[in-house]
């Protein structure tokens, strides 16, 4: 057994020793606009090829042939005693060269190229991050597949691998790794691109460039002058000096969005930066109604700061708005045609406020170290939230079904009108859309502060209703108001009852409207007033005066209030009943009065003889006839004095 093992060992040793392979020299020439040309140049001996090929050169040449990729362009020879193959490919630049390559390896063949014609790199830099061979994968596959060799051959075809590169005049030699570089440079330690977003829109940003005093002596006065060329005519700028670090800082107050690109197309000296915003009104499904969406896309061209031997400098960016929560995305060393909505595919790295990555420098100030490069694609999507100084929180009970809360935002003295006007507009925008009855928005200014007024009427589920839709807090009428209410009020009174007892609750809960993000400490005052059946009610431990809202503080406080008060509808209906006995009491006695009076009425005439049936007759002239008989003159005295004439008589 041993011996069997000796002899396997013997054999594969002269096996390797003895395979002989051809030698692959790479050619690569670079014009100054880096146009050129890559030449593979294979080259085997006759004896090699007849001793290790299974086929002749006829066949083998044949399925070389075909199965060339279309990059290359073919070429066989054979001398005396080698046989030459060549594949040559063109290319129009860079991008070409490095796009080809990877349709023929079937994998990535990274290229990075650098010219450095700047103040702190000089030369040229080219490098490509890949193995040469890898191009010739296929060919082995060729002479592996046609029969030429065996596959215990395969490693041995490619005997040896060297790469020539010709670039401004000059020839440079590589193996293995193929690069070529002839440049200086003067390291940077550090630059950084600080921004903070204002309120209307505006921008705020410093550009800080910090270089050691070693390196800075270096070429002092070319540096000194290309950072005074680097200040935008609308910033300012200065050089600072600690512990032998030299930082030339340039600030920049207010731009706009063509402002900030002109700016930085002037730090940069690059026309290719590009600076974007896709910033607006917030949109009217937002979570928080005093925000504005903000959201800006740049490419930053900064190929001119390059210091080091990739031509690439150490970037530190920043978003330093203590009031602003949102994402970083980036691209590095490229620039991408950026759509805000569509660009975030799986190239891009994504930074978040929670990121571990992220390096928190202090209250609001998030940094994304970006480690060295020369070109970036970025896209800051996020959200600026409006600095409150103060809330005046009113509420008026009158009873369940008649309640009026009015909330006031005082603004920062930096918010200007327009950004009010533009938040009056987002929130009306809202409330019609929801059609939410009795509830109105105003804007107010007192001693030049901007105030945001939303006022409520209503029922108390009408007011959790209005305030659930402006603060995305879902209120059902069916849920328990005891648990999930902003306002509970309960009335406790009989039909008969003089008074009445109103159970009044409430949710002070500014966070739906605010909702400030983790980096935002700022304490903000909320000025608490409560007022039931028109009468105030006074600062209690249930109902405070003043209510802080910020770190270490309640972000919620509830306020419970029992109190007993007229019941107005008990008044009205004891005032029903006694106005339904006097008017009862006065019928009796008018009744009575017109009894007694016609009684002695009915008296009085009695007593005067005077009666009401007949009237008396007038006087009958006498007519000289023939005397009557005893019996006319008595029916004669009857007919004069009516029927009482026999008791008079």
């Amino acid at each position: 057994m041993k011996k069997l093992i000796l002899f396997l060992l013997i054999s594969l040793f002269g096996l390797f020793f003895t395979a002989c392979g051809g030698e692959l020299e790479t050619t690569v020439e670079l014009e100054q606009d880096l146009s050129g040309c890559r030449t593979m140049k294979y080259v085997i001996s006759k004896e090699d090829f007849i001793e290790n090929s299974n086929v002749s050169i006829g066949v083998a040449e044949k399925q070389i042939a075909t199965k060339c990729p279309a990059e290359f362009e073919y070429e066989f020879k054979q001398t005396e005693d080698e046989y030459i193959l060549t594949f040559t490919m063109p290319f129009a630049s860079l991008e070409d060269a490095q796009a080809k390559m990877e349709a023929v390896a079937g994998k990535t063949c990274e290229i990075a190229f650098y010219q450095g014609e700047g103040v702190f790199c000089e030369g040229f830099s080219y490098e490509e991050k890949f193995d040469a061979e890898l191009l010739f994968s296929w060919f082995e596959d060729v002479l592996v597949n046609c029969g030429c060799v065996n596959i215990s051959y395969q490693s041995y075809i490619i005997e040896k691998s060297n790469t020539t590169i010709f670039y401004g005049g000059k020839k440079y030699t590589a193996k293995d790794t193929v690069v070529a570089k002839d440049f200086s440079y003067i390291e940077i330690n550090n630059l950084e691109i600080a921004t903070y977003v204002n309120g209307d829109g505006t921008y705020d940003r410093t550009l800080a460039m910090s270089i050691q005093e070693v390196n800075l002596n270096k070429k002092r006065a070319a540096i000194e002058a290309f950072m005074a060329k680097s200040i935008p005519s609308c910033g300012e700028g200065e050089w600072s000096e600690e512990n032998g670090m030299h930082t030339h800082t340039v600030t920049l107050k207010k731009l706009s969005e063509t402002q900030m690109q002109d700016a930085m197309r002037t730090y940069t000296h690059s026309e290719d930066t590009i600076f974007e915003t896709r910033d607006g009104e917030a949109d009217a499904e937002s979570y928080v109604l005093l925000s504005r969406e903000i959201s800006y896309a740049e490419y930053l061209d900064l190929r001119e700061y390059g210091s080091n031997e990739a031509g690439q400098v150490n970037v530190t960016y920043i978003q330093q708005n203590e009031n602003m929560s949102g994402e970083l995305y980036f691209y590095l060393n490229e620039y991408r045609d950026w759509d805000v909505f569509n660009i975030f595919g799986d190239e891009w790295k994504v930074w978040n406020f929670n990121n571990q990555q992220t390096d928190k420098v202090g209250d609001g100030i998030q940094t994304y170290p970006l480690s060295y490069l020369d070109k970036i694609s970025l896209v800051y999507k996020g959200s600026y939230f409006f600095d409150v100084t103060q809330l005046e929180w009113d509420t008026k009970v009158y009873s369940q079904k008649k309640i009026e809360n009015e909330i006031a935002f005082s603004l920062a003295k930096e918010t200007s009108a327009e950004e009010t006007d533009m938040l009056i507009r987002t929130c009306t925008k809202k409330i019609e859309e929801e059609k939410l009855s009795g509830v109105t928005v105003k804007k107010e200014e007192t001693d030049g502060i901007q105030k945001v007024v939303f006022t409520m009427k209503g029922s108390d589920l009408e007011i959790n209703k209005a305030r659930g839709v402006l603060t995305h807090v879902n209120y059902d009428e069916k849920d328990d108001l005891e648990e999930k209410s902003m306002i509970m009020c309960f009335e406790e009174a009989g039909i008969m009852s003089l008074t009445k007892t109103i159970v009044f609750e409430e949710t002070v809960w500014p966070a739906g409207f605010l909702a400030q993000p983790d980096s935002y400490k700022k304490k903000i005052p909320i000025l608490y007033s409560l007022e039931i059946a028109g009468k105030e009610i006074e600062q209690s431990t249930d109902v405070p005066a003043k209510i802080l809202y910020g770190e270490n503080y309640t972000e919620a406080a509830r306020v419970g209030v029992v109190r007993e008060t007229v019941n107005f509808m008990g008044i009205l209906w004891m005032l029903l009943i006694v106005l339904g006995l006097i008017s009862l009491t006065l019928g009796m006695v008018f009744f009575l009065l017109a009894v007694i009076k016609k009684y002695r009425n009915n008296k009085k005439e009695k007593a005067q003889g005077i009666s009401k049936e007949k009237p008396m007759p007038e006087r009958i002239p006498v007519v000289k006839e023939e005397t009557p008989s005893y019996d006319a003159a008595e029916q004669l005295v009857a007919d004069l004095f009516g029927q009482n004439s026999d008791s008079d008589s």
